[in-house]
Parts: structure tokens; sequence; C-alpha cells
């Protein structure tokens, strides 16, 4: 295999009014908006995500009650396929953007996720190289 860099962005927006912010980055996608077991209901940053998308006229679906069980990942995934979705916004604490994350992963990769998760280079990552 070649030297090469790979750049995969992860953003983690922490802001008062995400509206206007998640309206400008989902421009021109399809979303599917994760959450948990509803905190994220409660404190209303899933109404103002799911609100600037509305707003912004972005197509998104939902995908609630996540967790990192390996089951809920890979429904998120069979979720994110079946609806076309073209990026995935995780609403949440640590389990749901980890799974969130995963669901991303997982989206654009058909070998076994688990085999990934427990370290095998079935993705064609050599050990070698992520020292």
């Amino acid at each position: 295999m070649k030297d090469f860099i790979f750049r995969n962005d992860t953003r983690l927006l922490f802001c008062n009014d995400i509206r206007e912010t998640v309206a400008g980055i989902a421009k021109d996608k399809k979303v599917m908006v994760v959450y948990g077991g509803g905190s994220a209901k409660r404190n209303g940053c899933y109404d103002d995500i799911t609100g600037a998308l509305k707003d912004a006229d972005i197509p998104f679906v939902e995908y609630g009650g996540s967790s990192r069980e390996f089951a809920k990942i890979e429904e998120g995934i069979r979720t994110a396929k079946a609806n076309g979705v073209t990026m995935i916004i995780g609403a949440g604490g640590a389990s749901v953007m980890d799974s969130a994350k995963l669901m991303a992963f997982g989206y654009y990769h058909e070998s076994d996720l688990w085999d990934y998760l427990k370290g095998k280079p079935s993705y064609g990552l050599e050990r070698t190289c992520l020292r």
C-alpha cells in the first residue's frame, strides 16, 4: 500500500443557537437526525435542529432511541440507506455521537462493521500505518 492521507471531517458543534449553523452545513443534503432516549427533546436540542432543517426546507428523517447497542447501530444504517440519507446529525451525548459516527461509517462500507470494531484489518487498514 502506498502512503496517503485520508481526511474525514466530523464536526462537533457546541453552540447556544445552532439553528443557522445547522441550516448552513446541511444545505443540499438529506439528513438523518439521530437522538437517544429523549434528553435531546427535553433540553430543546432536537427542536433547534429539526426546526432549522424545516425552516430551510431541508429534507430529514429521524432515528430516535439510538444507543451503542450494535443492533441499534445496524438498524440506523438500514434506515439511512432506505431513505437515501447524505448527512447524519447526532443530537445528544456520547452514546448518540458514537452511534451516529458508526452509522455514517457503516453506511459506506459493505464489509462487516463488527470486524472493524474488533480491529480486524478488513477495511484495508494496515495496522503498521496506525502507529
